[in-house]
């Protein structure tokens, strides 16, 4: 039936290259590509045909496009970790100078001692993060909620 289809550039060009799909004896649909050849022997006309299984081919075009895809992500991805890191060391900066700023016996300076803590180690798991991310050179997921996330850990070196 696909045949069909084509019999017109078949006859035109008396050669044929195309992709379809094959139906296996199991039922399953193979890709396939389609090689024919229009000839003539002893005033007869014929149609030689090769089916290739595509498969692999498929599946490696696959992977191929899901690496590009990837790529694309970590690259971007490493732009934005580099965005994010100047004002990550910025705001650092600014804690440390508010701290300064406050007299060991203010009766304040404990509480603004320990936020100056906090906020200090929240900035520095941010810049790991950041730079985890940075770091990405391979898709590793992991199970998050009802999805899948990229594992930072295993993803970077």
């Amino acid at each position: 039936m696909i045949f069909i289809l084509y019999q017109k550039k078949l006859i035109a060009d008396k050669k044929l290259l195309f992709k379809t799909k094959l139906l296996a004896k199991s039922g399953e649909k193979l890709p396939a590509e389609i090689n024919s050849l229009l000839f003539n022997l002893q005033k007869k006309t014929f149609v030689l045909c090769v089916a290739r299984d595509i498969r692999e081919r498929k599946q490696a075009e696959e992977e191929r496009l899901n690496l590009e895809k990837l790529q694309g992500v970590i690259e971007m991805a490493g732009a934005v970790c580099h965005e994010v890191n100047q004002p990550l060391q910025i705001l650092s900066g600014l804690v440390d100078i508010l701290c300064l700023d406050m007299q060991k016996n203010d009766p304040r300076h404990i509480e603004q001692n320990q936020l100056h803590k906090e906020i200090k180690n929240e900035i520095q798991r941010m810049s790991k993060m950041n730079k985890k991310i940075m770091n990405i050179t391979k898709y590793e997921t992991k199970e998050y909620l009802d999805c899948k996330i990229i594992d930072i850990d295993k993803s970077s070196n």
